[in-house]
């Protein structure tokens, strides 16, 4: 029930001292009877303490590496597994999606831009633009909707590839309309 932020310049590790330089403290409490919180602000030059009364806060909170930080070649290595230790296999399978999102992407958007680019007429539209804008949107929306859902690989992969089944299909239908020669 409390708030803690730490900041410091430099904290190192020495054995079983944590020493720190330019540290700041500040901690908020929970809200007393009286109406008041406490509140701790606390600056000092240079600090040394124990570290294991410090280990029991961080016991709980265990840093795991995220898939999205390994290269392909090392994605694909984790994804080969069977025994997986260090990542959950949806997440894996999640993370190679969005990887595929992004490489398709610029084919898509591409394809996109020329089927917008193109104009019959002498009467300028922004329809085309607008719609542009609107397609967009949804592919930034559904992408990180499907980053939020990544450890539930079957919802996350929808998220990810209708985007671009939606925008190809519409730039290929305007492209062969164009191609007809109707607006």
């Amino acid at each position: 029930n409390r708030l803690l932020l730490l900041t410091a310049d430099r904290l190192d590790r020495e054995g079983g001292t944590l020493k720190g330089n330019n540290v700041s403290f500040i901690v908020y409490g929970k809200q007393k009877k009286g109406g008041f919180s406490d509140l701790f602000l606390d600056r000092s030059e240079a600090i040394q303490t124990d570290t294991e009364p410090l280990s029991y806060f961080f016991a709980k909170e265990k840093s795991r590496p995220s898939p999205e930080y390994l290269m392909t070649t090392q994605w694909l290595q984790e994804v080969k597994k069977i025994d997986n230790t260090h990542f959950d296999h949806e997440k894996l399978l999640s993370e190679g999606m969005r990887r595929l999102n992004i490489a398709l992407s610029p084919l898509t958007f591409a394809l996109l831009g020329a089927a917008t680019g193109f104009m019959i007429g002498r009467k300028e539209s922004f329809k085309p633009q607008l719609i542009l804008l609107l397609l967009i949107a949804f592919f930034l929306v559904s992408f990180f909707f499907g980053k939020s859902f990544d450890k539930k690989f079957w919802i996350s992969v929808p998220f990810f590839i209708v985007p671009h089944l939606l925008l190809g299909s519409t730039a290929l239908y305007r492209l062969r309309r164009l191609s007809r020669g109707i607006e």
